[in-house]
């Protein structure tokens, strides 16, 4: 059974109420049985008029109205018509919803009624994942007549405890901060207003927040933090993920607004970052590599392996560079351009170099070395370690990130059949593993041990800060 009762208004107020035995009482004493007796009540309902009250009900109807004054109230009943064989159908309130209706239509107090509308639940209210699945179903098919609501009340009182949960629960997660829990206290017929719907918001907020950190996605905890109105570590996560796309020039205008605006740890780190990523795009080999090597360690994390896949090649680059320098050989574009001619003055200034290079061949093809790229540094490597044989530490060393850079390497073709090269071929970690069957992140690593390079990951301090910052309620 849907919704009975019309479509609801565009008024701003709503209160949804699962209810109860104790919804309404006869005398103030509980009507027994009730489905039977207050169906009589209903069919006979000017004799009892005067000797019918709503305890938990009215106090909710009164801060409403203290709230909201000139609001024409929408109501919204759910309540229980269980089937003939089930004991408990004895205490169905299927007649009590019309019957509070008459009551409060007739009534002329504040905050009038405009419409009530009733949901009957026919299966076992006793069920809290039944109830909750109903709820929301419910709740999902009439996003839209609910989204018109400034507030929704929910009176969690009354009713089985099963259909309040799922109805508070629901109505978090479909309303959010919209929606405002309602206790009423029989004693003292006093309504309370809970905010257990922005404890729990808050704590479901946080808990995305904090798995969005863990898995660098820096955009949605940059949205998250604006909501939760902490504009630092908002900015602080901005910068990081202007920074993981290499967007390094936006990346430090947003770090200077946090160290203009910030006078407590955000500044030192945000100097700390601007600092890092200068010196990467300086060239400076350390802070390069690191660079890089942070932003595949964010996409192994999220198991982007096609992401990842796309910076191992300048990653590869970087290191072999860091250890072709040490040769005297520059590698760096003169001037910004794509002038090497030191590096070209260089490998001529080492005996025997170009010669070994004359030799070389790339996939069958003579190997060009005008210009320093992969292969040619792989080829100068191996030079090396030829000229060094006699040290056998030194040559172990140069062996092992050769080899290591080459396997690296093999991975280019599927980066050409993926869809950041020539195809539109996917790439997974068997794929990976495929081409390089040993390969994990601990590869990276122990490259990166070996080539005597210190594991800097300037995401790990961001996070930190980042994580410390949901902390700070």
């Amino acid at each position: 059974m849907g919704f009975v009762g019309g479509n609801m208004n565009n008024d701003l107020v709503c209160l949804i109420a699962n209810l109860g035995t104790s919804d309404l009482k006869l005398d103030g004493e509980p009507i027994k049985p009730l489905r039977e007796k207050s169906k009589a009540i209903f069919d006979n309902y000017p004799n009892y008029s005067s000797h019918l009250t709503t305890p938990i009900l009215s106090p909710v109807l009164n801060m409403i109205a203290k709230n909201y004054p000139d609001t024409k109230l929408d109501v919204v009943f759910f309540l229980t018509d269980q089937p003939e064989v089930v004991p408990q159908r004895v205490s169905d309130t299927i007649f009590i919803a019309d019957i509070i209706k008459k009551l409060w239509m007739e009534s002329g107090n504040r905050p009038k009624i405009n419409k009530v509308c009733k949901y009957a639940i026919q299966s076992n209210p006793n069920l809290s994942d039944s109830m909750y699945k109903l709820y929301d179903e419910q709740f999902n098919r009439r996003k839209k007549i609910f989204s018109k609501y400034e507030t929704i009340y929910l009176s969690i009182t009354g009713g089985i405890p099963a259909c309040n949960i799922a109805l508070l629960f629901n109505a978090i997660i479909h309303f959010g901060d919209l929606c405002v829990p309602v206790f009423t206290n029989e004693t003292d017929t006093t309504a309370i207003s809970l905010q257990i719907n922005k404890q729990i918001g808050y704590a479901v907020r946080n808990k995305i927040l904090e798995e969005a950190i863990k898995q660098y996605d820096y955009a949605l905890a940059d949205t998250l933090f604006q909501e939760q109105n902490k504009p630092i570590a908002a900015l602080i996560a901005r910068s990081a993920e202007h920074r993981m796309n290499f967007d390094f020039e936006t990346a430090i205008k947003i770090l200077d607004e946090v160290i203009s605006k910030d006078l407590t740890s955000a500044r030192s780190l945000a100097l700390e970052m601007k600092n890092e990523i200068t010196r990467a795009i300086n060239e400076d080999f350390n802070a390069l590599i690191n660079e890089l090597y942070g932003n595949m360690k964010a996409y192994w994390e999220r198991k982007a392996y096609l992401d990842m896949i796309g910076r191992v090649f300048r990653f590869i680059e970087a290191v072999l560079r860091n250890e072709v320098e040490k040769m005297s050989i520059h590698t760096k574009a003169v001037n910004d351009s794509k002038n090497f001619s030191k590096y070209q003055e260089s490998i001529n200034n080492i005996q025997g170099l170009t010669e070994y290079l004359d030799k070389e061949s790339v996939y069958g093809e003579k190997l060009n070395y005008d210009k320093p790229n992969i292969p040619t540094f792989l080829a100068i490597l191996e030079f090396q370690i030829i000229k060094d044989q006699k040290d056998g530490e030194k040559c172990e060393r140069l062996k092992i990130i050769r080899e290591q850079c080459s396997k690296l390497n093999s991975l280019s073709s599927l980066r050409n059949k993926s869809p950041l090269g020539h195809g539109f071929k996917g790439v997974s970690l068997e794929k990976i593993q495929e081409e390089f069957s040993e390969f994990t992140f601990e590869t990276i690593n122990y490259l990166l041990i070996t080539a005597g390079i210190e594991i800097n990951n300037p995401y790990s301090k961001i996070n930190e800060f980042l994580l410390k910052s949901i902390e700070d309620y």
